[in-house]
């Protein structure tokens, strides 16, 4: 039986027109002492088929099947079918370079870091390329402040973690952010000594679909109804819960953060998209925009912005309107 060092786990649901393409990038690393862990979530198209032929081809390969439970249960799987220390995950549509696992491995062993993560991730579509680069880690705050920075990716890809994070880890079931709510966990866990960061352009790189209208049709479901129906929303009330579970000294600055994060990522593209805006909605979300602006500073406009629907709901509904009509 061959060595492993990594185990690369890959959740499969419905992606034969991408999988071989993944695949073939994780089996033709430089770095050979790999497991693969395909668990495929009840796909009903061909990879099945794409994953069993590969699985013949090469032993590292290994698959699993389970009923349709979300990528977050795929991959809780993976975690614990795997046999090494160190995981990483690769979404099924997405591919690394060559020498990706070689290089987070070789940091990995330098520093005896938990978590090695690199900062750059590629975005690819069927027209262009970018680079998306996470703010680096400041060592002033804490691995979980510098987590809910804006900035910083949030999913499980693109980082090298060591499996013993994962233990007794709670991963939501079939959620719109439970590769948020699995890292606020893992990154809680740890100090600035237990995690490195690379800045390593071209290993991990990110496919998104230019032709499926579906993303873009889905953001707009969301908005557009009232917030206290949107169901990913308890996820947030979890996370206030769990924060405040931390000792006082670091719950105001850990809290603060979290706000930020929050009214970047739900609050104001809320606000901005949807039609069911209320005056009560208005009052609670300005609570968070209070702690959020004394840990980070909000640009002018959005300043502008949230002031403004707080003092004179009407004019807010205006500028919303105008904001809307400019970006068409």
């Amino acid at each position: 039986m061959h060595s492993c060092q990594v185990s690369i786990i890959i959740p499969v649901y419905n992606k034969e027109k991408y999988l071989s393409r993944c695949i073939e990038s994780v089996l033709n690393q430089t770095f050979k002492d790999i497991e693969c862990i395909l668990i495929d979530d009840g796909s009903t198209d061909n990879s099945y088929s794409i994953c069993n032929e590969y699985v013949k081809k090469d032993s590292r390969l290994k698959y699993y099947y389970q009923e349709n439970s979300g990528p977050a249960a795929a991959r809780s799987n993976g975690i614990n079918k795997s046999l090494c220390d160190m995981i990483m995950f690769v979404d099924a549509d997405d591919w690394i370079s060559d020498k990706a696992i070689e290089i987070f491995y070789n940091e990995y062993k330098k520093s005896n870091c938990d978590i090695i993560f690199n900062t750059i991730i590629n975005l690819v579509t069927n027209n262009n390329s970018i680079q998306r680069k996470s703010k680096l880690l400041d060592k002033e705050k804490s691995p979980l402040e510098y987590y809910f920075h804006p900035t910083v990716e949030k999913g499980g890809c693109n980082k090298l973690i060591n499996k013993k994070l994962w233990e007794n880890i709670i991963i939501p079931d079939k959620s719109r952010y439970e590769d948020f709510i699995t890292g606020v966990q893992i990154f809680s866990r740890i100090n600035n000594s237990n995690i490195t960061c690379i800045n390593v352009p071209d290993l991990y790189f990110y496919w998104k679909d230019s032709d499926n209208k579906t993303l873009s049709s889905g953001v707009k479901n969301y908005f557009n109804k009232p917030f206290n129906e949107i169901k990913d929303i308890n996820i947030f009330n979890w996370i206030e819960i769990f924060i405040n579970n931390f000792e006082a000294d670091k719950n105001i600055k850990i809290n603060n953060a979290y706000c930020y994060f929050y009214m970047n990522t739900i609050v104001f593209p809320y606000i901005l998209k949807s039609n069911y805006i209320t005056k009560e909605q208005i009052k609670t979300f300005y609570l968070y925009y209070k702690k959020a602006v004394t840990y980070n500073k909000f640009s002018f406009l959005r300043n502008i912005y949230i002031k403004m629907f707080y003092h004179s709901f009407f004019f807010g509904k205006l500028f919303q309107k105008c904001i809307k009509i400019l970006r068409k």
